[in-house]
């Protein structure tokens, strides 16, 4: 069973590779993710939690590098 889920803007998600991704924005079904460590930025669709905490999509689009940017949280 898929667990599927809505990141939340300005959290850091692990991969089970071990990347680090925070999340710049998000709504259902999809999430605007960038990695912390490289910049690369991707949509992913369909994110969904592992067991052990970590995170997978089923696909990314638009994936491309830019400048690593913090996320305000409220």
């Amino acid at each position: 069973m898929r667990n599927y889920f809505t990141p939340t803007p300005g959290v850091i998600y692990y991969l089970p590779s071990g990347s680090a991704y925070r999340c710049l924005s998000a709504e259902p079904d999809k999430a605007l993710l960038q990695n912390i460590a490289t910049g690369w930025t991707l949509i992913a669709h369909y994110p969904e939690r592992n067991e052990d905490g970590t995170i997978e999509w089923a696909y990314s689009t638009a994936g491309h590098f830019e400048n690593i940017r913090e996320v305000a949280t409220a």
